[in-house]
């Protein structure tokens, strides 16, 4: 029997990295202009995962995503969003804490 060590993990990134541009900046021609954000939402004060109702950025990527799957939006290497300041601090926050969106995006400006 001849036991090797395990090969070792690519080192490189395969999420899809994300440029984030100041609202009204020009976008190619597949860029996401980021609808403007609720400022409040209504939640349940307790819910599990499953009855917790995604933050609106969490759905914004989740559906650029599927069409990107679907073939309904062009493969491209990266996703250009142009968002406010509020709406890029709500995309980074989504990212960080959803664990699909992390899986899936990264920050263009975060290697």
């Amino acid at each position: 029997m001849l036991i090797t060590a395990p090969t070792p993990l690519p080192t490189t990134d395969s999420r899809l990295p994300i440029r984030l541009l100041p609202a009204g900046a020009c976008l190619p021609a597949d860029g996401i202009a980021m609808p403007t954000l609720p400022t409040s939402a209504h939640r349940p004060r307790a819910a599990c995962g499953c009855c917790q109702p995604r933050a609106a950025a969490t759905d914004i990527l989740s559906r650029a995503w599927l069409a990107r799957v679907r073939g309904t939006a062009p493969l491209t290497a990266e996703l250009v969003v142009a968002a406010t300041a509020d709406g890029q601090a709500a995309l980074r926050a989504a990212i960080a804490s959803d664990a699909l969106l992390n899986a899936r995006f990264r920050l263009a400006d975060a290697a």
